[in-house]
């Protein structure tokens, strides 16, 4: 069984020197890279450990699953997009660096993905054959992997994104694309920057359980996110096959699932603090919670 995944980097990471890498590190070409690198040899980490995203995070945990569950004939492939190194194999040990896609206008962020050879890196990956692939990439990653008609899948390819970014996405015979909005958070209580990772997380979990349900995930008929919602049963086909009236009922309320208790997140190394002069402000109601803009950092 040999599982591909390919996600992106996150702007969340294990270390955060002063004096860490940027996009213009990276312009300068690998000789001046090589040599910023080395003053920050102590922090070199792999990409599988320093992003600490949500969505990485997630996903990890998965893949700490099924390789613990060490299924006969397992390989499992994992590379993930950076916008300072492009499409690079989990294992490589990286230095931390402030780059994204994310904010890059069309031409810019255009430029920059050829320069890393994204989109041929991408299509080369992606021709090598393979049981089954997950695509876990955001809008502006997918856009620099400039993918269309001409890419070869070398297996059954599942990918989540939005829906405005799935009408923008090539027919190809092998891609299955499963769509994620805010109700899709809510039901799986996940905020939506994490959900990829978590739809990986229980893909994998399944998959650590029982190899062969990968027929499950590999199949276009599946409803996928019915079965990844644990408080949803799957109904058999036989059951869906009778009039609505009569499954009606015969429908039982799912059990309730308790919520998971919060835990501190050991990799959190800044808090916001929010001053008194703010505090001293009139205000209608009392603040319940603060959610940074990525500005506010």
């Amino acid at each position: 069984m040999r599982l591909l995944i390919i996600t992106s980097c996150t702007g969340e990471k294990l270390h955060h020197p002063e004096l860490q890498l940027t996009l213009e590190d990276f312009q300068k070409g690998e000789r001046y890279l090589s040599a910023r690198e080395k003053t920050l040899e102590a922090y070199l980490t792999s990409a599988e450990e320093i992003y600490t995203g949500d969505q990485h995070v997630r996903l990890m945990r998965g893949v700490k699953a099924l390789r613990d569950a060490a299924p006969e004939g397992l390989t499992l492939d994992l590379k993930v997009l950076s916008a300072g190194y492009g499409l690079i194999p989990g294992a490589q040990r990286i230095a931390p660096y402030e780059a994204t896609f994310a904010t890059m206008k069309t031409k810019e962020l255009r430029t920059w993905a050829d320069t890393l050879n994204i989109p041929a890196a991408i299509r080369e990956t992606l021709a090598q054959p393979y049981d089954f692939c997950l695509l876990l990439l955001g809008d502006k990653y997918l856009e620099a992997c400039a993918l269309d008609a001409t890419v070869t899948l070398g297996g059954p390819t599942l990918m989540f994104c939005g829906t405005v970014t799935a009408k923008k996405l090539p027919t190809l015979p092998n891609l299955r694309v499963v769509t994620l909005s805010n109700p899709d958070a809510k039901r799986y209580s996940c905020g939506l920057v994490g959900l990829k990772g978590e739809m990986a997380h229980r893909i994998l979990a399944e998959l650590a359980a029982d190899p062969s349900t990968l027929a499950t995930w590999s199949s276009k008929d599946a409803d996928l996110l019915a079965r990844l919602d644990a408080k949803t049963p799957v109904k058999p086909q036989k059951e869906l096959d009778k009039p609505k009236k009569e499954r009606a009922a015969k429908v039982e309320k799912a059990p309730s699932v308790p919520r998971a208790q919060a835990v501190a997140n050991p990799h959190v190394d800044k808090v916001i603090s929010i001053p008194s002069s703010w505090w001293e402000k009139p205000h209608r109601q009392k603040l319940r919670y603060f959610i940074p803009d990525w500005d506010d950092q």
